[in-house]
């Protein structure tokens, strides 16, 4: 880190203005200063560590000592594309292992076979809507995906390509 008059680090040298960091400071120590205490790694979940900007510089050995504080990390909001997918994008999300058992289901259940049919037939998939949940809940429970893929398969955001738009 190189160390700015005001005290403040920058992470490489750089002109601006008339003012070159990395030069000469107040303190009469110029260039590269190293971190002497590194950032810690252990924040509960929700929470980061960052400079305070109190710590201290020890201008004979070229290190700055930060103050680590703990502060909520930044919330990420991914904004949803909307639930509706098309029917590939829908299969898609169903592993091959998974579709083997349920075509091999519905070779002696024909209300199963029913089901495929209706996908087959639909102009899309709504995942929000209650007879989609509720199906896939139902190949869980008969055993046709495993423990907790229905609510991977109807929870998991939906990303551009899978989105349907209107005109498939």
């Amino acid at each position: 880190m190189y160390k700015l008059k005001n005290g403040g680090l920058v992470s490489r040298p750089a002109k601006i203005g008339n003012t070159f960091i990395g030069s000469k400071t107040d303190l009469g120590q110029y260039g590269y200063y190293t971190i002497a205490t590194p950032k810690p790694n252990d924040a509960p979940e929700g929470q980061m560590y960052v400079d305070d900007n109190t710590g201290e510089y020890d201008e004979l050995r070229m290190e700055y000592t930060p103050t680590w504080v703990l502060q909520n990390a930044p919330v990420v909001s991914i904004p949803s594309l909307g639930t509706k997918i098309t029917k590939l994008a829908f299969r898609n999300r169903i592993l091959s292992e998974e579709k083997r058992a349920i075509y091999t289901a519905s070779e002696s259940n024909v209300d199963l076979k029913i089901y495929i049919d209706d996908i087959n037939a639909a102009t899309f998939i709504d995942l929000s809507q209650k007879e989609t949940i509720d199906s896939v809940n139902q190949l869980e429970g008969f055993g046709l995906l495993s423990e907790g893929r229905a609510d991977i398969i109807l929870n998991t955001l939906v990303i551009d390509s899978e989105l349907y738009k209107g005109n498939e």
